[in-house]
């Protein structure tokens, strides 16, 4: 897949990658925050999700709130936001690459589980 300017990724789409690289990474993803809005549907993501789970037996669980994904193993503690990118000018891009941003910073400074 070749990504230009004006390529559109979705967020779905960059959340399942996220996943498949957090479980080939040995880490256990555990928590998701399902985003709703423009074109996003949280129920369609929540029941796709847990089909893909539940193919491997894990059943993670599911919020509204916080980061995107949150996966951990023996040694890491990952809390990752997801973001697309749309088709929206040039301010709206930035606008949404400035929030990913800030929560990233924000939850870097949360404390991790017991690892």
């Amino acid at each position: 897949m070749t990504i230009t300017n004006n390529s559109i990724v979705s967020e779905r789409n960059v959340l399942v990658a996220t996943t498949i690289f957090l479980l080939q990474r040995g880490l256990v993803p555990y928590q998701f925050s399902v985003a709703a809005g423009q074109g996003l549907k949280r129920t369609d993501m929540t029941s796709h999700l847990r089909q893909v789970f539940a193919s491997i037996g894990h059943s993670p669980n599911f919020t509204g709130k916080g980061a995107d994904i949150l996966a951990i193993s023996k040694n890491e503690w990952w809390a990752v936001e997801c973001k697309g990118s749309g088709a929206g000018k040039a301010q709206t891009q930035r606008n949404n690459f400035d929030r990913a941003f800030a929560s990233v910073v924000f939850y870097y400074e949360e404390k991790s589980p017991s690892l």
